[in-house]
């Protein structure tokens, strides 16, 4: 099978686009369990293909610098382009 190099561009870039989002458990300081985070991201991707909305888990055992968790939120929202929903625990 054959692909133009414009199909084999979009192919990579959609490819390597989801790969580099696919971290809905954003932070955890809290449980490292590799099953707890296996589940995150596999309902983390689904919520993504299905919606186009990433869900990021944070887990903190405390905000950094005496911070509220909408400081927090509005601080690290600004480093993702796609709509995003963070749920923050702390």
């Amino acid at each position: 099978m054959k692909f133009s190099r414009g199909l084999l561009a979009l192919i990579l870039t959609l490819f390597f686009s989801t790969s580099l989002s696919a971290q809905y458990l954003y932070k955890d300081e809290v449980i490292f369990n590799p099953a707890f985070s296996a589940e995150i991201e596999k309902l983390g991707s689904e919520l993504y293909q299905k919606s186009v909305i990433s869900l990021r888990l944070i887990m903190l055992k405390e905000l950094p610098n005496a911070m509220s968790i909408v400081e927090y939120e509005k601080e690290l929202i600004k480093d993702f382009s796609e709509p995003t929903i963070l749920l923050t625990f702390s």
